[in-house]
């Protein structure tokens, strides 16, 4: 399990061993200014049933596809079928089921 209320402080101590490791933790955490820190959002929701047994799939098929693009593997020509097999992968009902969580989410 996960001491949730003292990770934190396990990790400060886990990355002050190496001085390099904790200037840059200090520094992502600590002097970071708000305006340049983005909360991912969707790491605080509940469990999801569509979006748990889509996601890797999903993330692997747009990487393995960003990967042949930039090798020249595939072409943009390739695109719409791509977003074709997305699709049929559980992208709509994953992004229907993250859409409504999102919208009971107070802002």
């Amino acid at each position: 399990g996960t001491d949730e209320q003292n990770y934190p402080l396990y990790w400060q101590a886990r990355a002050r061993k190496n001085p390099v490791q904790f200037e840059a933790f200090d520094s992502l955490n600590n002097q970071l200014p708000d305006e340049y820190k983005i909360q991912n959002i969707l790491g605080l929701a509940p469990y999801m049933p569509e979006y748990a047994k889509n996601n890797l799939q999903l993330e692997s098929m747009a990487g393995d596809y960003t990967i042949k693009l930039i090798a020249g593997a595939d072409t943009l020509d390739g695109l719409a079928d791509f977003q074709a097999k997305y699709k049929a992968a559980g992208e709509e009902a994953s992004a229907k089921e993250i859409n409504d969580w999102y919208a009971t989410v107070s802002k």
